[in-house]
């Protein structure tokens, strides 16, 4: 028996191990034993694959994991791409590579097809996903979708998630992003830059949400209205000049947040000028001749159900 026909005589056996066909596996040259083929990958399978296969890997990553499924579920996972599941050989017949990917098959219900590589070594696997995660600029980039910034993603997915913070996929984030291209468009007509105000994520995200609220307003002389006052108190608060009473809430978040503390920049501080944002921008529009402002209690603008 040469060396390939026993590969191929374990290979059969190791597939049987792992309850697929073994057809349409091919050897990769060069590399010595090493083999790659494309299965489609049901839950139920990737289940037994982490029980059985699973015994030496990392810990899980919960929040890729969740992302992962949210694809699958939404049918945006791309199956045809380098990434692939990884095991040993034979006797080491372990799981080096993918049991993010498996969960997430399991998590979300849906069958899902991986190249599936076989004889990577104990060593080769050290090395592995150890590179950084792509960004949305960078999914962006490969879906050849322009003008996408890391500024206009951090206010687009502090506009989605409002006060709270969650995970959101690259492609579902290029979706939402689309939907404020018209936002984004306002934000770079009438801001302009003033460092800890205007280039706070959570500023621009509450003016993406208001935006969105006013734009939705079927009453076209109304909407007009309303943006063309959106569009000024954007102009106060980046220029700080105001003349009437009215206008002064566009002046106090201003003033407050070129005063505010520079350590409350974290999760709740964020949450924090969000909401703070939101309270200004509703007595702005109101008129209201604010001397004193306080964050609202709740979500200004909330979507439709």
């Amino acid at each position: 028996m040469t060396v390939l026909e026993k590969e191929k005589s374990d290979l059969c056996v190791i597939c049987k191990r792992l309850r697929i066909s073994s057809d349409g596996f091919v050897r990769i040259p060069g590399r010595g034993c090493m083999w790659v083929g494309t299965v489609l990958i049901e839950p139920s399978l990737a289940l037994y694959w982490l029980e059985k296969f699973n015994t030496k890997n990392r810990k899980r990553k919960t929040v890729s994991i969740r992302k992962y499924a949210e694809d699958m579920k939404d049918g945006q996972w791309k199956d045809r791409t380098h990434e692939a599941l990884a095991f040993g050989w034979k006797s080491d017949l372990k799981l080096r590579d993918g049991q993010n990917r498996l969960k997430a098959v399991v998590d979300s219900g849906k069958s899902v097809r991986f190249l599936v590589y076989f004889g990577i070594r104990s060593s080769d696997a050290a090395a592995i996903d150890t590179g950084s995660s792509r960004t949305p600029a960078d999914a962006a980039l490969f879906l050849d979708i322009g003008g996408v910034t890391g500024a206009n993603v951090s206010a687009v997915r502090g506009a989605v998630c409002g006060v709270d913070h969650y995970p959101i996929t690259n492609l579902k984030l290029l979706e939402y992003y689309e939907e404020y291209a018209e936002g984004l468009l306002f934000l770079a007509e009438n801001l302009t830059t003033l460092r800890r105000v205007t280039t706070l994520a959570k500023v621009r995200s509450a003016l993406l949400r208001a935006h969105a609220w006013y734009s939705s307003n079927e009453n076209v002389s109304q909407r007009k209205r309303d943006l063309d006052r959106l569009s000024l108190f954007c102009v106060i608060l980046s220029k700080g000049n105001y003349t009437e009473d009215g206008d002064r809430a566009a002046f106090v978040l201003r003033d407050r947040l070129l005063t505010m503390d520079k350590n409350i920049y974290g999760l709740p501080g964020r949450a924090m000028i969000y909401l703070l944002t939101e309270a200004a921008i509703v007595k702005f529009m109101d008129h209201f001749p604010l001397r004193k402002l306080w964050r609202a209690r709740e979500e200004q603008f909330p979507f439709a159900d």
